[in-house]
């Protein structure tokens, strides 16, 4: 893939295929089985955390940005933080 990658792809499967990667190749630096990755594959919905995860084990970073009246937000940084925030469940 170029530098400048714009493309828009319907499935993780196909994004990871774009770039050439096996779900063996993806489970190894997700830290997941094989079979793990086939299931993710097909989901038609997952938590954002686990999207990170995926896209990282790529080589990528997850960017989230919302759009409002024409005008973009990053969402970013708070689900970055979010992610930092020692011991979520003791707040639950």
């Amino acid at each position: 893939m170029g530098a400048t990658l714009v493309a828009e792809y319907k499935s993780l499967s196909s994004l990871r295929k774009a770039f050439e990667l096996t779900q063996s190749d993806v489970a190894t630096a997700f830290g997941v089985s094989q079979d793990n990755i086939s299931r993710l594959e097909q989901r038609g919905d997952f938590l954002v955390s686990t999207l990170r995860r995926y896209v990282q084990s790529m080589g990528g970073e997850l960017q989230l940005t919302a759009t409002f009246d024409g005008a973009e937000v990053s969402l970013s940084k708070i689900l970055q933080d979010e992610e930092e925030t020692p011991d979520k469940a003791a707040r639950a």
